[in-house]
């Protein structure tokens, strides 16, 4: 600010042109830290560019392990938790909480399942830098 003669004309945007994109949901959950156990979730998650990442998943972890298993590759089953792979991206990467996002109808599914995932969840944001 002491560099400029006049410091408030000055416009500022962020623009944000960087995506975090889940790619094999199995293999991310897998290697995910999560912060505390979980009991059996299901979450149905829907992704229109890769089929492999689309269906039920049922979702555990006790004791560190995490256990992860397609119950369906269909979206018509029985889930705690409905969710695209953009919003479990999003809530996986800190940038926003299960629990916001169903406030706002972006997810939908049983408060409690939400929750519960929701307070596993590592919440410190990411950097993505892309210089050096």
């Amino acid at each position: 600010m002491d560099l400029l003669a006049d410091p408030y004309r000055l416009k500022v945007t962020v623009q944000p042109y960087m995506m975090a994109r889940i790619v094999d949901l199995y293999d991310f959950i897998k290697r995910y830290p999560f912060l505390t156990d979980i009991q059996p979730i299901r979450l149905a998650v829907s992704d229109a560019t890769l089929p492999a990442n689309q269906g039920i998943w049922s979702l555990t972890r006790h004791n560190g392990q995490v256990t992860l298993n397609r119950v369906s590759d269909q979206l018509t089953g029985p889930a705690d938790i409905q969710l695209t792979i953009q919003q479990l991206t999003t809530a996986c990467f800190g940038t926003q909480s299960l629990a916001r996002a169903y406030q706002h109808g972006l997810i939908t599914g049983d408060v409690n399942a939400i929750n519960r995932l929701d307070t596993s969840l590592v919440k410190e944001r990411p950097a993505l830098i892309d210089y050096f």
